[in-house]
């Protein structure tokens, strides 16, 4: 993310930083580029660090190429990750660009949460044969990109929908992503003042229409019921937002605003205000009667919920993200993007204080109980836990067993049986840790438990069995246990029995045998011989809970219904344990990344350095 943005996806992220961090999360910003005199304050009084790489690269190329430059600097910044942090992160959350997904992805032991805002592709320009040339390997690349992650977040029911008319081949192989709302801290805004001041905050990008803002206004004026009543006396339009001297847009787009109030005979009642402070964004929203919304068809917009939070109502577009956001009626009002139903709305606000502050009153106490900071912690807080619990489907096509048992699965019918297993697995000298999550469905709501088992042994692997048993009256199922697969460091009698317990194949060759464990209940205290692979399989895939040795159920079969995760694995969780096998990822994963990159510059950098003009 770039953090010298000022809108809705980089206030996103950095709530999210700040809200993970007082979850108790260890929490490290990664950016191509940090402005400290332009940026949000949370950025530079040190809850988390934010680190930048690649600050030198640019961001166009003679006003071409952005998405390139976009990518290529993304990119930079992950293989910056990838070099000097290897193993340090259990889970990334990346947003905007999807690029950087498959190079964080070599890194094994890492979990990936890509959070898309919006898809990429509808926001690029396709107009011509050229341009639909130039975005093509970059439309693939981001749907290709994009489902490599564990988890898949959107802002919105909206953009949900988008994504799956969009992205259609990830819709068809069943990938959905889950809504994470966006959110806004209640209490930084002061005390509510009201003033005839109509209030527009956006990017100074044309996407942001705003200039049905300095229309309805000047409309406003041609009302009769409104000019007569003397209701305009001391009324204005203050438009403010990001503003990046850098983009030529923002600088063109400004001159054009400008140029439109002076002809609509308003200019000397509109202000701009360029790239404010949140201070001034918070004091501009406590004194403004009403917000003004006008993007159309947006993902979701943070500006609505920060206005209700300031006890203001808003007037917004009755398309995209603000018709979940915004009740029309009760907290404001969702109009056609015409500057005639804005007037009217405006009118409205502009003749009765008294519903004004009644819609502010109920804006407040909505987006308290929905979309605060508090909530949105509390959200994604659990989305970063379920992912680095790591739900993994598995059935017996999938998984390594000898050629007995699978034929052995497959006759007893259990090909098409899925389980889940909710893992995260930390290999350090002399021990092998598991957190083990437990579900138990009752009237069908999931009621998760879970619990952290670590035990000072040589080599140990906890399997996780889940069996569910449907009970006559149908209303409970249950039940989960956990059967330790215990591996001896004395192999005094394993040159006596070389035959797996599960397969009954013999294991004379030295690469087989060395990959077999002692496996059994110890109820007898006696333990068996088994191939690994085996052993995870039968537990695994069969659901077994008998003892191979005793037909019994199994004594150390043990029930789990400790939920303290969080605490017990940050407290237990070394970020250097899983250095060997992320840094083999990484090796393995390298000629993907080498050959994306010189794909990259082939497509884009070599047809600009020969002149060729693709617009």
């Amino acid at each position: 993310v770039d953090l010298s943005c000022v809108g809705g996806a980089e206030r996103l992220i950095v709530d999210a930083a700040v809200e993970l961090t007082s979850q108790g999360h260890n929490v490290h910003i990664f950016t191509s580029h940090h402005d400290k005199t332009r940026c949000f304050e949370e950025t530079l009084d040190g809850t988390f660090p934010v680190t930048v790489y690649g600050s030198f690269l640019p961001r166009h190329i003679i006003y071409r190429f952005h998405a390139i430059c976009a990518y290529l600097r993304c990119i930079f910044v992950a293989l910056c990750v990838l070099l000097r942090w290897r193993a340090s992160f259990d889970v990334v959350l990346a947003d905007q660009v999807s690029i950087v997904i498959p190079f964080i992805k070599t890194m094994k032991s890492t979990k990936v949460i890509f959070y898309c805002h919006f898809p990429d592709l509808l926001l690029a320009q396709h107009s011509t044969a050229l341009r639909r040339i130039y975005r093509k390997p970059i439309d693939m690349l981001e749907e290709a990109t994009t489902g490599m992650a564990d988890l898949i977040l959107v802002n919105s029911r909206f953009t949900a929908s988008t994504f799956a008319n969009t992205f259609k081949l990830l819709n068809s192989r069943g990938i959905q992503p889950a809504i994470l709302y966006p959110a806004v801290n209640v209490e930084q805004f002061d005390e509510s003042t009201s003033y005839k001041n109509f209030l527009s905050i956006n990017r100074f990008e044309r996407k942001k229409n705003i200039e049905l803002a300095i229309s309805s206004f000047s409309i406003l004026h041609s009302l009769q019921d409104v000019s007569e009543g003397q209701y305009l006396a001391g009324a204005s339009l203050t438009i403010a937002g990001g503003f990046d001297k850098r983009l030529r847009e923002n600088v063109d787009y400004l001159e054009e605003l400008k140029s439109l109030a002076e002809r609509e005979g308003v200019s000397d009642r509109v202000n701009f205000i360029t790239s404010c402070s949140t201070a001034e964004r918070n004091a501009l929203l406590s004194q403004c009667l009403c917000v003004l919304y006008t993007p159309k068809d947006e993902h979701f917009g943070i500006v609505p919920l920060e206005a209700m939070a300031a006890q203001k109502p808003v007037i917004a577009c009755n398309s995209g993200g603000p018709v979940e956001t915004v009740k029309d009626g009760v907290t404001g009002f969702l109009c056609d993007p015409t500057p005639q139903d804005f007037s009217l709305a405006m009118a409205k606000l502009i003749k009765d204080p008294s519903v004004v502050d009644k819609m502010g009153r109920e804006a407040r106490q909505h987006v308290s109980e929905s979309f605060s900071t508090k909530v949105f912690g509390q959200r994604l807080n659990q989305y970063l836990i379920d992912v680095v619990r790591g739900k993994i489907f598995l059935d017996c096509r999938g998984s390594k067993v000898s050629k007995f048992l699978r034929k052995k699965i497959e006759n007893d019918g259990l090909r098409e049986r899925m389980m889940s297993e909710n893992t995260l697995n930390r290999v350090g000298v002399g021990e092998n840790e598991t957190v083990i999550e437990v579900r138990t469905l009752v009237n069908g709501i999931d009621e998760g438990v879970s619990k952290s088992k670590e035990n000072n042994v040589l080599e140990i692997s906890n399997v996780v069995v889940e069996k569910v048993k449907n009970e006559s009256s149908g209303e409970e199922k249950k039940h989960v246990c956990v059967i330790d697969v215990k591996c001896d460091c004395e192999k005094e009698n394993w040159d006596a029995e070389k035959v797996c317990r599960i397969c009954h194949l013999t294991s004379d060759f030295p690469s087989e045998s060395s990959d077999l464990i002692q496996l059994g209940c110890g109820c007898k205290g006696e333990l068996g011989i088994a191939h690994r692979h085996c052993a995870e399989a039968w537990f695994k895939l069969r659901g077994n809970r008998c003892c191979e040795i005793c037909s019994q159920a199994a004594t150390n079969i043990t029930g789990v219904g400790d939920s303290r995760f969080m605490q017990e694995w940050n407290e237990g969780s070394d970020v250097n344990s899983g250095n060997l096998g992320a840094r083999r990822g990484y090796l393995r994963g390298q000629p993907f990344c080498n050959f994306l990159m010189a794909c990259l510059v082939i497509a884009f950098v070599l047809p600009w350095f020969f002149r060729v003009n693709i617009f």
